[in-house]
């Protein structure tokens, strides 16, 4: 199952946008902030607005988490991210430059923005393929916090693991059910990612039922496992489980977003392996465990061209000012 933003998923989807959608319209009309984007390109099938509070209009723009997205405003979308809590107000700035003060935080949002404008793009095979190394952090990540958690032996969580790949790889479809061509190449994908046998990867595979959401990932691993310590396995729990598992500002909620939202997870997975903040975090650990053998360096580098293409050709990219 294909979940296009994070109010689309399962912990976004009961959240209220058109109080903020209003206000960024009327910032769009009063202060023109549909000109903000930072440098990078507006020639996609959506555009990139900032929200920073530079005008006084964004006074009236509740604080949104999740990038939000607005469908055809006067014949253009727009993907719109608020940066408030990482830069500083400053009157000596242009509407277009900022003053950041937590460089880490902007990095992450200005790259989730980039990998999001990628993906509403219809980059799906791109992303998955030029990012297959965070399908390995997702499924190591889940699969070691699980058997943590409900003390499972090896093989159910190596079982857990295989579950996890599968149901990762499947965020990047639109379809619940895939020809036998595209299962094939699950399988080799997981069979490098986990380290598994390909009989059990095979085996394993003919089992999954349906899995549209995270509910169904944990329902998969109960069945399958058969192990009846996982009972209690939902949702609920498991975003509790994983909530400690990464530092940021509202990480418990990307965390959750993420579970079902591969241009989320990347550029965790991406803030992980670069930010010194972030280094001690489970995810950090686990993806510099798996990064050997240049794993992580294609990742990057991959990544590093990913932000170049989103950059204008011309521009020195986004004016910084030091925060003092």
């Amino acid at each position: 199952m294909l979940y296009r933003t994070g109010y689309d998923t399962t912990i976004g989807v009961g959240l209220v946008t058109k109080q903020i959608e209003h206000a960024i319209k009327e910032s769009f009309i009063k202060d023109l902030i549909f000109n903000r984007h930072l440098d990078l390109i507006t020639s996609q099938n959506y555009r990139p607005v900032f929200v920073t509070g530079h005008d006084s209009s964004e006074s009236n723009i509740p604080f949104f988490f999740f990038f939000l997205v607005l469908e055809n405003y006067k014949g253009v979308n727009y993907i719109c991210t608020d940066i408030r809590p990482c830069v500083r107000l400053n009157d000596t700035l242009t509407s277009n430059e900022v003053s950041v003060r937590n460089k880490t935080e902007y990095d992450f949002a200005v790259h989730r923005t980039i990998l999001n404008m990628a993906w509403l793009n219809d980059e799906f095979n791109q992303l998955k393929l030029n990012f297959n190394f965070a399908g390995t952090v997702f499924a190591a990540w889940l699969s070691e916090t699980i058997a943590k958690r409900f003390a499972l032996d090896a093989r159910d969580q190596i079982i857990t693991s295989i579950i996890a790949h599968f149901y990762y790889q499947s965020l990047f479809y639109s379809e619940d059910k895939f020809e036998e061509d595209v299962l094939q190449k699950f399988a080799v994908h997981t069979i490098k990612a986990t380290k598994a046998p390909s009989q059990l990867v095979f085996e394993i595979f003919d089992k999954i039922s349906h899995m549209s959401d995270i509910n169904d990932f944990c329902e998969n691993v109960k069945a399958i496992t058969g192990n009846i310590r996982l009972e209690s396995l939902n949702f609920a729990l498991l975003i509790t489980m994983v909530s400690n598992s990464w530092f940021s500002t509202n990480a418990a909620n990307l965390l959750a977003v993420a579970l079902e939202h591969p241009p989320t997870w990347i550029a965790i997975v991406q803030s992980s392996l670069t930010e010194r903040g972030y280094r001690n975090s489970l995810i950090a650990r686990i993806a510099e465990r798996f990064g050997k053998g240049n794993n992580d360096k294609e990742f990057m580098a991959n990544f590093v061209d990913l932000i170049k293409a989103y950059k204008e050709a011309e521009s020195k990219g986004p004016v910084f000012r030091a925060f003092e």
